[in-house]
């Protein structure tokens, strides 16, 4: 006969044995399982198409009221033709103290300093062009990109040439449109 007590150390071990099956597989199986998420492929597919469009603002700051509304919508139409920014234009005439600023400065730096630097500061992304007299400049053509998101220029620009700063120069869209050339071509290989 069977010592005693193996009769316990067989059931023991069965129940042990019994409890992994019943409750260590299933408990493993679930943890170590990987999440499959939903992955929506026509919709990834279907962005392709999408049209993406950045926002950006534009200001357009002239000395003079009826300069503003000559230059303002040959600047609009020129910045309608970006394929890639969905740019709005508003157009004013500098206030008192900018006025005073201009015309007491000795050279550009200056006004970037004092205006420059408080002009966009509560509109991020956006961009001023502010126009100085002529004297200011060193060096045709009239126009100079500041430190703080102002462009400077004078009268004597042509609208087309600041729209054309605003988007090749300021927003690149020149450099982004390669960019998303390269891109495009790279996922098609």
């Amino acid at each position: 006969m069977a010592e005693p007590g193996v009769y316990q150390k067989h059931i023991a071990a069965a129940s042990y044995a019994f409890l992994m099956l019943v409750v260590g597989v299933p408990v493993w199986w679930k943890t170590t399982e990987v999440y499959r998420a939903y992955v929506p492929y026509s919709d990834i597919a279907n962005l392709e198409t999408l049209s993406v469009l950045q926002k950006a603002n534009v200001l357009l700051i002239t000395t003079d009221a009826e300069d503003s509304h000559l230059r303002g919508p040959i600047f609009q139409k020129t910045l309608s033709q970006s394929n890639m920014y969905d740019i709005s234009l508003a157009s004013r005439v500098p206030h008192h103290s900018e006025n005073e600023i201009v015309e007491n400065a000795v050279d550009i730096s200056e006004i970037d300093e004092k205006i420059g630097s408080r002009l966009m500061k509560d509109n991020p992304g956006s961009v001023a062009f502010l126009e100085v007299p002529s004297k200011l400049f060193t060096e045709i053509p009239h126009i100079v990109v500041g430190n703080h998101r102002t462009v400077y220029y004078s009268a004597y620009v042509p609208s087309e040439d600041l729209a054309a700063v605003a988007v090749d120069t300021i927003l690149g869209e020149p450099l982004m449109n390669s960019m998303y050339r390269s891109l495009s071509t790279a996922a098609t290989h």
